[in-house]
């Protein structure tokens, strides 16, 4: 415990950060984390949606009922992003990880960059990964909602929904569940071996676990968010001798 608090700390140094941020979901490492007096920002909840027992009726009803209901809205897939949809994608990212629900203030100040999203394609790509996109535009081509499913195409039996989020001035209409019914489909189509999803929120996020909870998701474990400042890993040290 104290060589990889050490570790972090030297890190920290090195890069010139005043905090660092981890999601422990297993006891042990929790356990460590309040030992070493990290402060806890959230509760996460993760959930498995098995496909076999996914809520089939309900996703269909979505499919057929969100796209009539938004006329005026388009839904369109990607892999790799048109040069033109990177900054607005980079935007929404920010603006909805951002408006995410925390139990306590002070959390990972979220900031998705162009060059953030390049990068990571081409990690993507060297690892044999991929990230899905499901994006939805207004009738002037702005970006108003997206999801995103982390896929690795090596073994994609089980894929991993990342974040979905809709710009303030549409949320509320059914967006997110229009989004992640389309996801759903699309993964099966392109990856019949697909099994299930699974997927972490903080448990304060109400909204998307009702839509979760209604596809089918089950939860199958908690975790934490956990911050940890140059202080509280000196006060570690101090108390350890």
């Amino acid at each position: 415990e104290r060589t990889i608090i050490e570790k972090i700390g030297g890190w920290m140094d090195q890069f010139g950060l005043t905090d660092s941020f981890a999601v422990f979901n297993d006891a042990h490492r929790e356990k460590v984390a309040r030992k070493w007096g990290a402060q806890v920002l959230s509760r996460l909840d993760e959930y498995v949606l098995e496909r076999e027992a996914a809520a089939s009726e309900v996703i269909d009803q979505w499919l057929a009922t969100f796209p009539q209901n938004h006329p005026d809205l388009r839904l369109e897939f990607y892999q790799m992003l048109p040069e033109k949809y990177v900054r607005p994608f980079s935007d929404l990212l920010t603006e909805t990880l951002r408006a995410m629900p925390e139990e306590a203030s002070g959390g990972l100040p979220f900031h998705a960059t162009v060059q953030d999203e390049n990068k990571e394609e081409a990690q993507r790509q060297e690892n044999g990964h991929t990230d899905y996109k499901y994006l939805l535009f207004n009738a002037d081509d702005a970006m108003v909602a997206l999801t995103i499913l982390g896929i690795d195409l090596k073994n994609p039996d089980n894929a991993f929904q990342l974040m979905t989020g809709v710009t303030a001035d549409f949320r509320r209409q059914g967006l997110a569940k229009w989004l992640k019914a389309a996801m759903f489909r699309k993964l099966a189509a392109d990856f019949p071996s697909n099994q299930k999803i699974t997927t972490s929120m903080r448990a304060l996020n109400k909204p998307m676990q009702a839509i979760n909870d209604a596809m089918g998701f089950q939860l199958v474990r908690h975790g934490f968010e956990f911050k940890l400042t140059g202080e509280m890993i000196a006060s570690y040290l101090r108390s350890e001798g």
